[in-house]
């Protein structure tokens, strides 16, 4: 008789797959493991898809957590930290960054505080300017703040912790095989804009307050946040500042919406699952409680990463429409005390306000819209097309499911992040404007 060698990658990705299977269901239900995630090993080596296994999702986002810290936005949480680094020059090493995190997140309030006060001396022509940088430096305070609570709590090793344990491992080569390309492209999208503000932030910033053209130094105080009288040491603090400011305006957001992109493409994933066990009689042939499960592991990651980011989201979906609001005003109806540099100054502000305020509505709005996209599959099964009554009474619990609360992030849990909501906000927003420069 031929000896049948089994390799144990093998093995592995079979019991992974035999774990999503509840333990009551009879022997043929377990043809309905999908059998594409189990990789062959040939000659020894394991081919692209079985070396992915092992890839998890705090790894693939170890440098955007390292820029992070460079700036003094993220350090690691208390959860992710060995026990025994805690006597050891690593253990010395984490809690040195965390009080470099804390030192940043304090001169950021200094230079918000300041730029607050500065509005009581600035010349009348600048001071829609220095209202905006004031809001601006607050804002970005706020969310550097913000951040340094997350990092303190577990709710970020939370969130992955579930993503690893319950999402990932049931669809690994669909997570880095068929939607790693679309991830990676708008994760890097995302990041490429975060960079590009903070540069051209900062390069403008830089050029103004020591370039060669006095009157534009004469103009810029604002930006920097700087006292009447300059003095060296202060405005290379508060440039300093500036920059970690610039960085917490946009990396948190690129971060919370790469996150977001991610769970939206496992539910698309997770819907084309659902329909292959659809067969063309409106029968239904799948394990539907392994399913349910795993859209409900899915939906719990969309919970834990609305408790870890709703107070950030509020805080910014609430300044950066009023910013807007009066970026806007300033550049329509107030035309007063206006020159070509603040009136470009404006123009770019609003910009990035609006690219800020239209891409957190718009990805975090997809991510309600694909949790309930199944629903209309599950219309098109028939009144007889499931096997027993077990399996109606799964249905029914899922249908409950997805017919109550919105699976979404949310406002600090009080309003939704939906379609519909967003497109409202927007509407309103315009039909005002559209308002107010009829009535000039």
């Amino acid at each position: 008789m031929t000896d049948i060698r089994v390799p144990n990658d093998f093995v592995a990705v079979a019991m992974a797959q035999l774990s999503t299977v509840p333990q009551n269901h009879t022997p043929k239900d377990f043809v309905a493991i999908d059998m594409t995630h189990v990789s062959t090993v040939t000659n020894g080596n394991l081919n692209k898809e079985t070396q992915d296994r092992d890839v998890n999702l705090r790894h693939e986002f170890r440098h955007i957590f390292r820029l992070m810290g460079l700036f003094g936005l993220y350090f690691t949480p208390q959860k992710w930290r060995k026990q025994n680094d805690t006597g050891s020059c690593r253990g010395f090493l984490l809690r040195s960054h965390q009080f470099y995190c804390l030192f940043v997140q304090l001169l950021m309030v200094l230079n918000g505080a300041k730029s607050i006060t500065g509005l009581w001396y600035v010349e009348s022509r600048l001071l829609a300017m220095q209202i905006t940088a004031g809001a601006w430096y607050v804002l970005c305070a706020a969310n550097a703040a913000i951040l340094y609570y997350i990092c303190s709590t577990d709710k970020l090793p939370e969130f992955f912790n579930v993503w690893q344990t319950y999402c990932q491992p049931s669809s690994r080569s669909r997570m880095f095989g068929t939607c790693a390309a679309s991830v990676n492209r708008r994760k890097t999208l995302l990041f490429v804009w975060a960079i590009g503000f903070i540069l051209s932030n900062s390069l403008f910033t830089i050029f103004s307050r020591f370039g060669p053209i006095e009157s534009l130094q004469n103009d810029t105080h604002f930006l920097v946040a700087a006292t009447p009288e300059p003095v060296l040491v202060w405005e290379v603090t508060a440039m300093f500042s500036m920059i970690s400011a610039s960085a917490a305006f946009v990396l948190p957001t690129a971060l919370l919406l790469t996150f977001c992109s991610i769970i939206t493409f496992q539910f698309c994933v997770f819907t084309k699952r659902f329909r292959d066990c659809m067969t063309k009689e409106t029968r239904f042939k799948g394990c539907l409680m392994s399913l349910r499960r795993q859209h409900q592991y899915l939906s719990k990651a969309v919970f834990l990463l609305d408790d870890t980011f709703s107070f950030y989201l509020a805080v910014n979906f609430g300044a950066l429409l009023v910013v807007a609001c009066f970026l806007m005003y300033q550049l329509v109806v107030a035309q007063n005390y206006r020159n070509t540099m603040t009136t470009l100054l404006t123009v770019f502000w609003l910009g990035m306000t609006s690219m800020k305020f239209a891409l957190i509505g718009v990805l975090t709005a997809q991510v309600p819209e694909k949790a309930h996209d199944i629903t209309n599959y599950i219309h098109d099964i028939g009144v007889f097309g499931f096997k027993g009554h077990e399996e109606v009474t799964q249905m029914n619990m899922f249908m409950a499911k997805l017919n109550g609360s919105s699976i979404s992030l949310t406002l600090w849990g009080i309003v939704p992040l939906t379609k519909e909501f967003v497109l409202t906000v927007v509407g309103v927003y315009i039909t005002y404007f559209a308002l107010v420069a009829q009535s000039f």
